[in-house]
């Protein structure tokens, strides 16, 4: 098409060229957007919550614009961990200080930009507009393939860690400081010895009759609870 229009009796201009060049991806995203829009519609139609999200993931995870279910997963053990022990109470306190921190801090004022005198004016030559083909015609997009059932989320029923400080407040319920800064603390009167020094593993799992049960190296273990 460009060889006609530079060989032929009347001859394009470079912004021509320019927009004949960029013609065909735009007509590729064109039909990307078409083709998304058609499987959307495809998921709404859908009467089930559960297919109706699995669809819209899969849609926006072909479009780029949604992470892998991988990754997700991933994302999810990690958070399940963060806040493995929490009551409902310090979640929502937890995600409250969260979301503030992450506030961005107030732009300094800006003063107003000096006077500057105006340039003499640029009078430029006129440009021919750019001569578009007509868009050929395009077949209807294929049906997208069936939406793939989303993994469950991985579920934390226990982490294992290390200690970085342990006291006795003195109630003789003693208090664990984890690496990752979690705070733990013995739920019944159970002697466990003195307080363990830096480093030395710590495991807390879910009780099969509920709450935590905590365990200090190999030997020592007690029921326990999490205070943040």
């Amino acid at each position: 098409m460009i060889e006609r229009l530079l060989t032929g009796s009347t001859m394009c201009t470079s912004a021509c060229i320019v927009a004949m060049i960029a013609w065909t991806p735009a007509m590729a995203q064109a039909r990307d957007a078409a083709s998304n829009w058609a499987e959307i519609e495809r998921c709404g139609a859908l009467v089930r919550d559960k297919d109706r999200h699995s669809c819209m993931d899969a849609v926006l995870e072909r479009a780029g614009v949604l992470a892998s279910a991988e990754k997700r997963s991933e994302a999810a053990v990690a958070e399940n961990r963060e806040t493995f022990g929490l009551t409902r109470t310090q979640r929502e306190t937890a995600a409250v200080k969260g979301t503030a921190a992450a506030q961005p801090a107030a732009a300094p004022p800006v003063s107003a930009p000096a006077q500057v005198a105006p340039d003499a004016p640029v009078v430029s030559a006129p440009v021919q507009p750019p001569v578009v083909a007509a868009a050929p015609v395009t077949a209807a997009p294929a049906p997208p393939p069936p939406p793939q059932p989303t993994a469950p989320a991985k579920t934390v029923d226990g982490i294992a860690t290390s200690i970085a400080k342990a006291f006795d407040p003195g109630n003789r319920l003693m208090i664990f400081v984890t690496a990752e800064g979690q705070i733990w603390q013995q739920s019944e009167l159970k002697d466990i010895g003195l307080p363990p020094r830096t480093g030395t593993p710590f495991t807390i799992e879910k009780s099969a009759l509920g709450g935590f049960m905590c365990q200090v190296g190999k030997y020592k273990t007690f029921r326990c609870t999490r205070r943040a």
